[in-house]
């Protein structure tokens, strides 16, 4: 490099990273296409009596029953944070900072084949909750 020459700057990717929120897909979207993408066949949800609107505990099997009840849920989206639920993928729902409905994960072959949705205080108190920023 010669004098004339200005010096290059070692760029990194922050000097060319645009910042975006990632791209999570929207259960109010799920359709049986994007749940096939998303969903095991056979993944099963369970949900606490706290979970329910009726108070009751909740247990669904099958992608397309799975997406239905996702879609219903799509509402608390907003308040909605990517976590690691003790060691695993989930999300954290939180009212006021503090969690109010937590949703663990499982996967076989890459899609979710199990959800459990955990509101019930004595349960949430026992998770190990990380949220991924």
């Amino acid at each position: 490099m010669s004098r004339a020459d200005p010096p290059r700057r070692n760029r990194t990717s922050h000097d060319d990273a645009k910042l975006s929120t990632p791209t999570w897909p929207r259960p109010a979207a799920a359709t049986s296409t994007r749940s096939s993408q998303l969903l095991h066949p056979d993944v099963v949800l369970r949900a606490d009596k706290a979970a329910a609107p009726s108070r009751a505990p909740i247990f669904l099997r099958g992608a397309d029953v799975v997406a239905r009840g996702a879609a219903a849920a799509s509402v608390r989206a907003a308040v909605t944070q990517l976590a690691l639920v003790n060691g695993g993928i989930g999300l954290v729902m939180a009212d006021e900072g503090r969690p109010s409905v937590v949703l663990a994960f499982a996967f076989v072959d890459g899609k979710i084949s199990e959800i459990d949705v955990i509101a019930d205080r004595e349960r949430l108190r026992g998770l190990d909750l990380v949220i991924v920023d």
